[in-house]
């Protein structure tokens, strides 16, 4: 079950890749080493990783700070995890997984959620 809400909970996050491919500091380090290289599944960060050494210095940094970035990220998702665990086995364990159907499940049960995780539903809307 934990597996199943932080899965749900980095998407909620925002752990998309467009900015990295298209807009960072390493979109030509991006081109020259990675071109090929299709989004998904690790594919991209698994090749930038094999290229480290070679990346530019700007590149470098940008790659330092995202992984901090993600690094504060897991410490909140798990942080959230924790706080609507009991929630979700109570009112969302039946909700299919996908389109958003686990997030719209806790704002149906709103009222009835504990506090800790109205907390959370609030500061996430």
């Amino acid at each position: 079950m934990k597996l199943l809400i932080s899965v749900f909970l980095f998407g909620l996050m925002g752990f998309g890749y467009n900015s990295f491919a298209t807009e960072s500091a390493c979109k030509a380090d991006r081109e020259k080493f990675c071109k090929g290289v299709e989004m998904g599944q690790g594919r991209l960060m698994k090749c930038m990783d094999e290229h480290a050494s070679e990346l530019s210095e700007g590149c470098k940094k940008f790659m330092n700070e995202r992984t901090e970035k993600r690094s504060q990220r897991k410490q909140k998702i798990e942080k959230m995890i924790s706080l609507c665990e009991l929630d979700f086995v109570k009112f969302c364990k039946d909700a299919k997984k996908g389109q958003g159907r686990k997030w719209k499940c806790l704002l149906e049960h709103e009222d009835e959620l504990s506090s800790q995780c109205k907390e959370v539903v609030h500061r996430k809307r």
